[in-house]
């Protein structure tokens, strides 16, 4: 079956939110990073789905969810979205398997309502002022932030979004990330660059 045919919607905290499911039994929940949506996941879905209920969802103002006006990136919202959309799915208390920008939202799920949750899977949380408390970490996250942070963000303000993302990705993975990118994976990304933004 093609996952991609079979994406349904739900509206949860007066937004709608994309996802696709398969598979029964304890659920297992996939949280894309900053610059995807729920089709980072697929290639997991079908083979979590052996064993469990699987799902991966497009958080609020990700493809192909609307943007809404006045779109708000709190931290917050998109942790008690997370909790609607396991109650409405009726998930118990499922696995959170989540990266990046995913990661720290699963954090902040999990510390909001922890009896909503089975277990964390997470990769790379963007956790970085925890660099704050080790020698040098003060210096080295400015370095990153006037390296990357700011030149993307200043991108963005210019309504340069390909250029933000650029300088985004090259801070986060590596110099010459996205250029490197095929094609057909800068397109998916660039349809996720207005949240970001």
């Amino acid at each position: 079956m093609s996952l991609r045919a079979h994406v349904k919607s739900l509206q949860v905290n007066g937004a709608d939110l994309h996802y696709v499911e398969q598979g029964q039994g304890v659920g297992v929940v996939f949280v894309h990073g900053g610059m995807a949506d729920f089709r980072s996941w697929l290639p997991q879905v079908p083979v979590f789905a052996e064993r469990f209920r699987a799902v991966s969802y497009s958080r609020r103002g990700f493809y192909p969810n609307h943007m809404p006006p006045d779109y708000d990136a709190a931290m917050a919202q998109h942790a008690d979205d997370l909790a609607a959309l396991i109650d409405a799915l009726d998930l118990g208390r499922p696995h959170i398997v989540a990266n990046s920008y995913g990661g720290y939202v699963s954090l902040r799920f999990a510390l909001r309502y922890p009896e909503k949750v089975r277990s964390l899977a997470l990769a790379e949380p963007p956790v970085q002022p925890l660099l704050e408390r080790l020698p040098g970490g003060v210096e080295m996250l400015e370095r990153v932030r006037a390296t990357y942070w700011t030149p993307s963000g200043e991108a963005f303000e210019r309504g340069d979004m390909e250029e933000g993302v650029r300088r985004f990705l090259d801070g986060a993975i590596g110099p010459g990330t996205y250029d490197a990118m095929p094609e057909r994976a800068r397109h998916a990304i660039m349809k996720n660059a207005p949240e970001m933004a």
